[in-house]
């Protein structure tokens, strides 16, 4: 039987084959001001907590969890969801809708441990599973027609899941897919006391890991953020208030966003992006 906690959809990295434990899970929203004719609106994102087997200290994932309407709220404490009727909240084909089905594709029994309405998702920490990184088809399927460009209407879906993959900056024979986590099994539930220390330095989905920043996380940045805009184009001026919006549905920590802040300044470092039309004149970057 479908769980049915989720509002209908519409219309191999880091954790991939890993074991750990789920210690904890809560949300966080992020309101968007109205922008010209574009009302305002409010995102959604899960923290997930993983304690990676053999290792102490949690890392954190931040997934897309769709949006917050009117008469929607996170709680205080950030582990349950609000609302002022009964209609589900969290988006089905999101990050963490994705998530939790695979859990339950998994091992159905786990649905037992959900809130039926699909407010609060406590019932799954605690729970060991091996975990899997997803190709997003419909993401890089949008990335490789863009790429292919008038060639896509004569490729098979083969050859347009292909182009879309991200090229590995410092191999350009080897490319990777677009991916999203998910869990290909449940191993077992235990207690757990407290959600665990925070590792020194935390992962978020496709984001760079610090310092002066990681050229290749944020050229994964930069794709992800071309993806989701009209047209796959992006104003070079309006490329920070994008990455301020990706930050939020990510998750990225402030230390990235500042590090990918600057590079983003770099007409360098665009215009060396695989797969990334970078447009002096025009001041704009798009999918090749």
């Amino acid at each position: 039987m479908a769980y049915n906690g989720f509002r209908k959809a519409g219309g191999g990295g880091f954790l991939h084959g890993v074991s750990g434990l789920i210690s904890g899970i809560t949300f966080d929203s992020k309101v968007w001001p109205a922008q010209g004719k574009k009302p305002a609106y409010t995102t959604l994102s899960a923290e997930v907590l993983i304690i990676q087997d053999g290792q102490t200290e949690a890392n954190q994932q931040f997934l897309k969890a769709g949006f917050l309407y009117e008469g929607q709220s996170v709680s205080k404490d950030g582990k349950t969801l609000i609302s002022d009727n009964d209609r589900p909240i969290i988006t089905e084909d999101s990050e963490f809708g994705k998530f939790v089905s695979s859990m339950l594709e998994a091992n159905p029994d786990v649905e037992a441990d959900l809130d039926p309405a699909g407010r609060n998702f406590e019932g799954l920490v605690g729970y060991r599973v091996t975990f899997a990184k997803i190709v997003d088809s419909v993401t890089q399927m949008a990335i490789g027609k863009k790429r292919l460009g008038a060639k896509a209407k004569n490729s098979t879906p083969e050859e347009i899941l292909a182009a879309g993959k991200r090229a590995d900056k410092n191999d350009a024979s080897k490319s990777y897919n677009v991916d999203y986590l998910a869990v290909s099994a449940v191993l077992g539930k235990q207690a757990v006391k407290g959600a665990g220390k925070l590792a020194k330095r935390t992962v978020a989905a496709a984001a760079p890991t610090g310092g002066d920043g990681d050229t290749a996380a944020a050229a994964d940045v930069v794709l992800s953020m071309l993806a989701d805009a009209p047209d796959n184009t992006l104003e070079t001026t309006k490329l920070n208030s994008a990455l301020i919006k990706h930050a939020s549905t990510t998750g990225m920590s402030r230390e990235d966003r500042e590090a990918t802040a600057r590079m983003l300044k770099d007409v360098a470092f665009l215009s060396s992006i695989d797969g990334v039309a970078f447009d002096a004149k025009a001041k704009t970057i798009s999918l090749s």
